[in-house]
């Protein structure tokens, strides 16, 4: 037993494909309605939402490297909380693989 989330996959979406809300919140992940990494990504700009310092903070809590900020919509999910309690972190080894695997 692996004691992985079974929707762990969805923090994948945090590096290869970043979840925007129809009002332009960056939502991060498909799972996430608890709160936003970005307020309106069409203003700021895609690349600038994405990679942002909330953003790139967020990827350092999902692989362990960081601790819980309360300001962390990832805080209130399950996924996230398993992840801290079994320590099932993402891995950069793992992370490759899906960018290699992503279709094009």
């Amino acid at each position: 037993m692996t004691q992985r989330h079974y929707m762990r996959h969805l923090c994948y979406e945090m590096w290869l494909s970043p979840q925007i809300n129809w009002d332009g919140k960056l939502l991060g992940c498909s799972r996430n309605f608890w709160g936003s990494y970005a307020e309106d990504v069409f203003q700021a700009g895609l690349l600038e939402s994405i990679n942002n310092e909330k953003m790139r903070y967020a990827r350092a809590m999902l692989m362990g490297q960081r601790p819980l900020r309360p300001d962390m919509p990832c805080g209130r999910c399950g996924v996230f909380q398993s992840m801290g309690q079994f320590g099932t972190w993402i891995t950069e080894e793992e992370l490759v693989v899906k960018r290699l695997n992503k279709p094009r």
